[in-house]
């Protein structure tokens, strides 16, 4: 693009512009010298410039400001805390289900025994029956 074309003007506004600018009186530039200080050491100035601060912005704006900036941060580590979350208790869970089938298969174990037990007495009871039977057929001739 040439330096004299303007995009966005007509060639009718740029002549109207070039003829304002001729009619106008020519003002010399002021050229004033800089006064730089001359030095001979090579360092190197590292003090911090003394700029005036931004003004300080209230907080809702700096929460909302951050939450505007970083929400894929966000979004993300809220899904993984959900996720944490679930895991645990899933865990929690399983144990407690486990902790529950050994407590049952305890009670299981006790009752077989209680079972066996049971069965032993009927046993021993059916034999002392058998005994007692043999007994009377023998002294009454049952």
């Amino acid at each position: 693009m040439s330096r004299k074309r303007h995009g966005t003007k007509s060639n009718r506004e740029r002549a109207l512009y070039t003829s304002s600018l001729r009619q106008r009186p020519a003002q010399p530039t002021v050229e004033e010298e800089l006064d730089f200080e001359l030095t001979d050491d090579g360092e190197l100035d590292y003090s911090l410039p003394d700029t005036p601060t931004d003004r300080p912005r209230e907080a809702k704006f700096r929460i909302r400001d951050h939450f505007r900036k970083y929400w894929i941060q966000w979004t993300f580590s809220v899904a993984g805390l959900v996720v944490l979350i679930f895991i645990s208790d899933f865990y929690t869970s399983l144990a407690r289900l486990e902790e529950r089938s050994q407590q049952a298969e305890k009670r299981m174990d006790r009752l077989s025994e209680r079972n066996e037990n049971s069965r032993m007495e009927i046993d021993s009871l059916k034999t002392r029956i058998i005994e007692i039977e043999t007994y009377l057929k023998i002294r009454f001739g049952f």
